[in-house]
């Protein structure tokens, strides 16, 4: 017991203190350790539930890091650096060993989530006995982001005066047209 609760209490410090990528990376494998060790000496739900939302926080860090440092121009937003920004330094996915899907997941869960919401996960699922999934918090995660952004979408403003949308068919992109314009383009009525 008390090696994971030092795991998690020197964890729950550098979130406190972390910056860079690789704080966050290391307080992410520290979090994982812990969950592990919780697990095997079956401490319980709560150990494992706080050590899941431990590095829930960590993910969401990291996704702050890495925008923060694509919008310094430390870190390349997309595939390669250009030959200018090699001899500046700047580093890649692959530089800071992280895989865009689990920047993606971070930024997910960054979104999905307050600090108190994944709190009232873990009183929720600790009351129940049940433990917390980081892969469920990300299919939650991105299902209110879909939610949201349906939402939003329902309750846009109205097409121009006069537009329309068209369904797309099978004839093909909005290249291909017919008499009233292209398939699943915009267009104004009546052409």
């Amino acid at each position: 017991m008390t090696t994971e609760l030092q795991l998690l209490s020197g964890a729950e410090r550098m979130l406190a203190e972390a910056i860079t990528v690789q704080d966050f990376q290391d307080i992410i494998n520290k979090a994982d350790l812990a969950q592990a060790f919780a697990r095997k000496a079956k401490l319980g739900t709560a150990s494992i539930n706080h050590a899941t939302i431990i590095r829930v926080r960590a993910e969401q860090g990291l996704a702050d890091a890495v925008d923060a440092g694509q919008a310094a121009g430390e870190i390349v937003e997309k595939g390669r650096p250009k030959q200018d920004q090699e001899r500046s330094g700047v580093r890649t996915f692959k530089d800071l060993e992280l895989t865009k899907q689990r920047v993606a997941e971070a930024r997910t869960l960054r979104d999905g989530f307050t600090a108190d919401e994944l709190v009232e996960r873990a009183a929720a699922a600790n009351a129940r006995d049940k433990a917390l999934s980081r892969d469920k918090l990300v299919k939650d995660a991105a299902a209110k982001k879909t939610k949201q952004r349906r939402e939003r979408s329902r309750s846009a403003h109205p097409l121009p005066d006069g537009a329309q949308r068209r369904a797309a068919t099978r004839r093909g992109p909005c290249t291909s047209g017919s008499a009233n314009g292209p398939p699943g383009c915009w267009y104004p009525a009546g052409r």
